[in-house]
C-alpha cells in the first residue's frame, strides 16, 4: 500500500490489523535493527502458521527486508501488509519488489465523494486535498512542511 504522506495508511492499517505482529520502521531502533540483519524478520515470524498476516509499516526505510518477506512468504506462507510513502525510494534502492506475488493499493488524497459536501473548489484548487491540508488551521504552512525537504 502506497500513497503521499498524510493520506490514512497507517491508520487504515490498524483499524484492519490491529490484531496482528506488527514492525514501525518509523522507530529507528527497530529499522537499524532489521537493516542490520534483515533476517532477524525470518527468525521472529518463522513460528507463526501459514495465512498469519504480518505487517510492515514505512517499508521503504529498510528497502533490504524485503528480500526476507519473500522468504517468507514462499517458505511459510506468510501473508504481509506492506506500507510506505515512496515505491521509488524502493525501486531506486534495487530492492525485491515481489513481482507476481503482491498486489499494489495506492491511497490518494480525497476526493470529492469522502468530502460529505464540505468540498469547497477555491479552497481544493490552492491546497489540495489531503486530510492534513483540510483539517489544518494553517493549510499553506502544512503544504510548505510536506513539500520542503531540510
Amino acid at each position: 500500500m502506497f500513497g503521499p504522506r498524510g493520506t490514512g495508511k497507517s491508520t487504515w492499517i490498524r483499524e484492519h490489523f490491529g490484531n496482528v505482529q506488527t514492525y514501525d520502521l518509523l522507530n529507528s531502533r527497530e529499522a537499524l535493527r532489521l537493516e542490520r540483519s534483515p533476517d532477524l524478520l525470518y527468525k521472529e515470524c518463522e513460528h507463526l502458521p501459514p495465512g498469519t498476516w504480518v505487517v510492515m509499516d514505512k517499508v521503504q526505510n529498510v528497502p533490504a527486508i524485503m528480500d526476507e518477506i519473500h522468504r517468507l512468504m514462499e517458505d511459510r506462507r506468510l501473508r504481509f501488509v506492506l506500507c510506505g510513502s515512496s515505491a521509488r525510494k524502493l525501486k531506486r534502492s534495487g530492492s525485491n519488489l515481489l513481482a507476481g506475488r503482491a498486489i499494489v493499493w495506492h491511497m490518494f488524497p480525497l476526493t470529492y465523494g469522502e468530502l460529505n459536501g464540505d468540498y469547497i473548489a477555491e479552497r481544493a484548487l490552492t491546497h489540495g486535498t489531503l486530510p492534513m491540508s483540510i483539517t489544518s488551521s494553517d493549510p499553506e504552512g502544512y503544504l510548505m512542511t510536506y513539500a520542503t525537504c531540510i
